[in-house]
């Protein structure tokens, strides 16, 4: 389980969709991605995300990460510059050795370059002060500077257990005086879980914010960010994924489907069928409801997986044959 920060929430629930079929796919077929081995992300993101890297002055990590774009995407058109780059983030890590040598290997790769000249005139800079004092150390680099980013003191709260807010309030003046600084708050409620004393439900089943894509137990998150808030303390939702299937019980096309070994046949399963394009679409409007709270982050609970047995319904034929068409 991972923490995610507010400013990434979008992101997060976007990207949804590409994170539900990569990490399932590993279940049914190694050779389904064998033969379409492109990266999930574009060469434009890699490069973005190794350019900030370069810009913040993790320089040693940018190598690597501009070195990807190489590696992963061979027919790319920022080939050059991330190549460029890459020698350039090795000199400013203060690895003029291969920095060198990268830049050799430019000059050899794209000899048409704009950047040709530039580098050329460098080089002979670069081996005049070698030769001038070979035992010339590199300077050493100070790390970049970094604002003073506060600590997590956090406590995940299954149930409150005061029956109304101002009881709830008293909860978090508790928590704050001990030292914490974070509440992470379950907004998802399944049958048979205890309700929070202090809210009334109206379902048995759903979530704690307002949504129109799943039942309402009722909407108390807002009312409790508040309360954080105010004592200057951050909130993050604690939230299913494959199991938040609340309202969508009778859509068989929507479950989980699984292999159940003793009758060798396929059954439903628990939760959501990851590979159902309308599942997912479910859980990004699900995600973007909860996006719109004044929330510091989300806690995913733990059920985004698919066990071994699992994953073998309708849609998942669907993606596999589409991957393996010599099928």
């Amino acid at each position: 389980m991972c923490f995610f920060r507010r400013q990434w929430m979008e992101t997060i629930v976007l990207h949804t969709t590409i994170c539900f079929l990569l990490f399932i796919a590993c279940f049914l077929s190694n050779e389904a991605f064998a033969q379409d081995n492109r990266p999930f992300i574009k060469d434009i993101d890699q490069f973005n995300y190794a350019n900030l890297l370069y810009e913040q002055g993790y320089h040693s990590v940018a190598t690597r990460e501009f070195g990807k774009v190489i590696r992963d995407y061979p027919l790319s058109a920022l080939k050059p510059d991330a190549h460029f780059r890459m020698a350039e983030s090795y000199m400013k890590a203060g690895l003029s050795k291969e920095g060198v040598s990268q830049f050799k290997q430019f000059l050899k790769n794209f000899p048409n370059s704009t950047l040709v000249d530039d580098i050329r005139a460098a080089l002979k800079k670069d081996m005049l002060n070698m030769q001038v004092n070979p035992h010339l150390k590199q300077p050493e680099l100070s790390p970049p500077k970094l604002s003073k980013v506060e600590s997590l003191r956090a406590v995940q709260v299954s149930v409150f257990e005061g029956r109304n807010y101002k009881e709830v309030a008293w909860e978090f003046d508790a928590l704050k005086a001990s030292g914490v600084n974070t509440v992470i708050v379950r907004v998802f409620h399944n049958k048979g879980d205890r309700f929070y004393p202090f809210a009334t439900p109206y379902s048995d089943e759903g979530v704690y914010f307002s949504t129109r894509h799943v039942p309402v137990v009722t909407d108390m998150l807002g009312r409790v960010i508040e309360i954080a808030h105010e004592r200057e303390m951050k909130i993050f939702a604690w939230m299913t994924t494959k199991y938040a299937d609340y309202g969508m019980g009778e859509r068989y096309d929507t479950a989980c489907k699984g292999y159940d070994v003793s009758s060798r046949s396929i059954v439903r399963c628990k939760g959501l069928d990851l590979f159902s394009e309308d599942a997912v679409r479910h859980l990004e409007w699900l995600y973007n409801d909860l996006a719109d709270y004044d929330i510091d982050g989300v806690l995913f609970q733990d059920d985004l997986i698919l066990k071994h047995t699992e994953g073998f319904g309708r849609h998942a034929e669907i993606l596999y044959k589409k991957n393996n068409r010599s099928v």
